[in-house]
């Protein structure tokens, strides 16, 4: 063959395997493209919880209560793939810092928050409907979802459904009441429902920031009560309790659902034994004992009341998940859509169409 020939067979099958090197390169980036679609249909997208929680000072107690609530619920939903990340601020138990804190988070891509107490959710409730965020507040007032603001949930129960409960409980008996509650917006409607059901009452106010309540425990223990009712959500009603007990009452003492605040059990210590208080009807399984020893390893505290109801918050966000992905308004809406949620298959909540998140309240006597 000549020289020309040769030259040419070889730059045919120079082209030949060029066409093959390209075709596989084509393949290649095709089922590249084909994967990195597939993927991104598939993508989790973490969404950021943003906590404005006292988790110092003279509130700790109830910031890590609720702390370790959310932790608990967001490790589960995490367990097959991770979809939520938690962020807490610090507010050192002071009102000033919230916005402050709410701003931090919402710059760092937060836009579902958490906060507790009436005063701290209705600092922030403005802004959360000016900026589009959920806001789940752990707390009373009705003034949080009063106006129906479709950023807005309230989960708990009102200081009203608290003392219907009591209400319901006293219709057994008979006798002089005396009802003992702090001179606050939380404690007032207690006043008003138990005074509405009940005639032969001696009422009493305490004053949250003393120490001292020896004198106002003297002027209820003389007038001979049957029964004390003892309102409060501070560390201050354990400091009442304990000086109830101190002057050996006899009768029974009945509390709100602020006897399940750390706060209020380490200031009351052993008194607290054998008062009939509020709580929610959490089921006693092995799943529950879990939780509990989480709580008390990690956070020295128990799944009590508030982190309860912190538990529950992540479950709500999760039933719709899928919404909050694209439409964070749409998704509110489905929550409340809702009408009730098992958390977690287990713990029932009604929630209402206005955003009241609210679980099931029972009577009980504190045991050690």
């Amino acid at each position: 063959k000549s020289e020309y020939q040769r030259n040419r067979m070889f730059n045919v099958k120079k082209i030949i395997v060029m066409k093959k090197v390209l075709s596989i390169i084509v393949l290649c980036a095709v089922c590249l493209i084909g994967f990195n679609s597939c993927q991104s249909k598939h993508e989790v997208k973490i969404i950021k919880v943003g906590a404005v929680l006292p988790m110092t000072g003279s509130l700790s107690g109830l910031g890590t209560s609720i702390k370790g609530g959310l932790e608990l619920a967001i490790n589960e939903l995490n367990a097959d793939s991770v979809k939520y990340e938690l962020i807490v601020e610090d507010v050192a138990s002071e009102q000033r810092n919230v916005i402050t804190a709410y701003n931090k988070l919402k710059v760092s891509g937060v836009d579902i928050f958490v906060t507790a107490g009436s005063a701290y959710s209705l600092a922030l409730k403005p802004n959360a409907i000016r900026d589009n965020k959920l806001l789940f507040c752990i707390a009373s007032h009705p003034g949080i979802t009063k106006d129906e603001n479709w950023e807005m949930f309230k989960i708990g129960n009102s200081s009203v459904e608290e003392s219907e409960a009591i209400v319901k409980y006293l219709k057994q008996y008979t006798g002089k009441l005396a009802l003992l509650y702090p001179n606050t917006e939380y404690g007032i409607p207690f006043e008003e429902t138990i005074c509405r059901n009940q005639r032969d009452i001696i009422l009493k106010k305490y004053d949250e920031s003393k120490d001292d309540y020896k004198n106002d425990i003297q002027s209820v223990i003389k007038e001979k009560p049957e029964r004390i009712i003892l309102i409060g959500f501070s560390s201050s009603m354990g400091k009442v309790l304990k000086s109830i007990k101190a002057y050996d009452f006899k009768g029974e003492i009945i509390c709100n659902l602020g006897l399940t605040n750390s706060d209020v059990m380490k200031a009351a210590g052993d008194a607290i034994v054998d008062t009939y208080y509020i709580d929610y009807d959490i089921n006693k399984n092995a799943e529950t004992t879990k939780r509990n020893q989480f709580l008390l390893e990690k956070y020295h505290t128990n799944f009590s009341s508030t982190s309860y109801l912190a538990y529950a918050i992540p479950f709500c966000i999760d039933a719709s998940y899928a919404n909050l992905r694209t439409d964070i308004k749409k998704a509110s809406e489905n929550i409340k859509g809702l009408k009730e949620l098992y958390v977690n298959k287990e713990y029932l909540f009604q929630i209402d169409t206005n955003g009241d998140v609210r679980p099931t309240l029972t009577i009980k006597k504190y045991e050690l």
